[in-house]
């Protein structure tokens, strides 16, 4: 697949139907969950001194974006949808070692209810890194990376709500 496509299309029906996603003055944005008219991903956004790729949520129509990236993060990412529901990550760069250029990522696992205010972080205590990959309305479901490796999580609106699917 190409990673950077100009438009991010809405697939509901022939390829001729096809709805230009893409919100000024963005490029490359990803459309990455549908349902029911409504789509959520990402998009890329250069400046003069930085990019950033915030968390998008559409209603069918380019200007119809709203920007759901929040908390000061590098990068968000919107990756599933389910009613008022979205799921997806915020990424977070660090300098490790300003010297070596060294930089890490902190992802972390969030959920929004349609707009950037109501992010909920999930990331799970004790873990360096997660994600929310899916969600059907009410519960949230992704991974988290600790120390014994990867783990598959279960969230349920809330980081406290935890089901860290791991088997012993």
């Amino acid at each position: 697949p190409l990673r950077y496509s100009l438009h991010a299309p809405d697939r509901k029906g022939p390829p001729a139907a096809a709805v230009i996603l893409t919100p000024p003055p963005s490029f490359a944005p990803w459309c990455l969950g549908t349902e029911r008219g409504n789509e959520c991903g990402y998009t890329f956004q250069a400046s003069d001194i930085y990019a950033t790729e915030p968390a998008i949520l559409w209603a069918g129509i380019a200007n119809s974006y709203v920007d759901l990236h929040a908390g000061g993060a590098t990068y968000s990412r919107g990756r599933a949808i389910k009613g008022n529901e979205q799921v997806g990550e915020t990424d977070q760069y660090v300098d490790t070692d300003p010297d070596a250029g060294s930089i890490s990522v902190y992802s972390q696992a969030v959920l929004w209810h349609g707009t950037a205010a109501s992010m909920v972080v999930l990331h799970p205590a004790g873990f360096s890194s997660s994600r929310a990959l899916a969600t059907n309305g009410t519960q949230q479901g992704g991974w988290a990376y600790g120390t014994s490796g990867p783990h598959a999580m279960l969230w349920s609106g809330s980081a406290a709500s935890l089901v860290d699917l791991q088997p012993a």
